[in-house]
């Protein structure tokens, strides 16, 4: 497993990130160890976001009779990943971006590859378009309860989310679906570096009235963070 997952993100890394988040005692594993007591062994999981896909390839080995269903509109993102897929044949991906609308969007990229992973359908700010991207791609997008209801997908064990800002409106724009889901678990943004960006007191106010409480919440004050959210009571 350690062996899978480590020859899978040398294979993903598209360039050399200079500097990386420190979330002090995060990591993909501990989130899914926090997540594994409240969903059954054969979990319905929908993923925004494949980035360089550790946390894709430790939940199909830690779930491996579940349904995995990931979300994934960045070409560069794709083109790396799709010669691995061998190794997980039950696995659906799909490339669309999540947003609240379905249709085609202008989705931001970093043409320069110094930040290949954080594709958005959010503008980047004037001050941050150096990493955050000045290259459109159009993509496709899907409103995540309409996508559920075409594909009879009625409820969610597990939502993880890091789509660059679209977050809240995701949640928003799917409060009915959100509802049936079990744990959640998302990129959260203390500052607006992209247009529109949910911040994440927003992200909180809107799970918590959803019947929902934060388990955990990793961040760099002002920046970014990662934060799981699970249906009160279940963890009493």
């Amino acid at each position: 497993m350690k062996v899978l997952i480590v020859f899978l993100c040398a294979i993903l890394s598209l360039t050399t990130v200079n500097a990386t988040l420190d979330l002090r005692e995060y990591n993909e594993w501990n989130v899914l160890e926090l997540v594994a007591p409240v969903i059954p062994e054969n979990p319905v999981i929908i993923c925004g976001g494949i980035h360089r896909g550790e946390h894709v390839a430790q939940m199909y080995n830690r779930w491996p009779k579940g349904q995995l269903y990931v979300f994934e509109p960045n070409p560069d993102v794709l083109k790396a990943f799709t010669p691995l897929l061998g190794w997980f044949p039950k696995l659906k991906i799909f490339p669309y971006a999540l947003s609240s609308v379905s249709g085609t969007f202008p989705f931001y990229l970093n043409s320069k590859k110094d930040n290949p992973f954080a594709g958005s359908l959010l503008k980047p700010l004037q001050d941050w378009l150096w990493y955050y991207g000045d290259t459109i791609h159009w993509v496709q997008t899907k409103n995540l309860g309409q996508w559920a209801e075409e594909n009879q997908i009625h409820a969610i064990d597990f939502l993880w989310l890091d789509i660059g800002g679209s977050e809240l409106e995701v949640l928003r724009s799917s409060e009915s679906f959100i509802f049936s889901t079990t744990a959640i678990f998302l990129e959260t943004h203390m500052s607006v570096f992209r247009e529109g960006t949910g911040l994440y007191n927003e992200v909180k106010q809107l799970l918590e009235m959803l019947g929902f409480e934060e388990i955990k919440h990793w961040w760099i004050q002002g920046f970014h963070g990662r934060a799981l959210f699970i249906k009160k009571g279940l963890l009493s």
